[in-house]
């Protein structure tokens, strides 16, 4: 396989590598270390153009998933005090 960085990424991989930016594809939301974009597109995978990728900064997706996290267990609080509104056996 091939470890050429596609002609239409190379400015935006040495910004990447630059700013310690990470490739993001909102299609799938998708996310990239530069290096591990290099070993996916070296194994003949997601090898897009500039056009398919945004640089953003990784701390944002862990901001991210904290977020989802904290929600996901305010949700899961709440349904627990539904459940033991209604009676029902809340399990442990």
């Amino acid at each position: 396989m091939s470890t050429d960085i596609p002609n239409s990424l190379r400015k935006m991989f040495d910004e990447a590598e630059q700013k310690r930016l990470w490739f993001f594809s909102q299609y799938q939301h998708l996310w990239f270390s530069p290096s591990k974009l290099k070993e996916e597109q070296s194994s003949g995978r997601f090898r897009w153009g500039a056009e398919n990728w945004r640089l953003r900064d990784p701390k944002e997706r862990l901001e991210e998933l904290r977020r989802d996290a904290a929600n996901s267990t305010k949700e899961a609080d709440d349904f627990e005090r539904l459940l033991g509104a209604t009676g029902e056996e809340v399990p442990a």
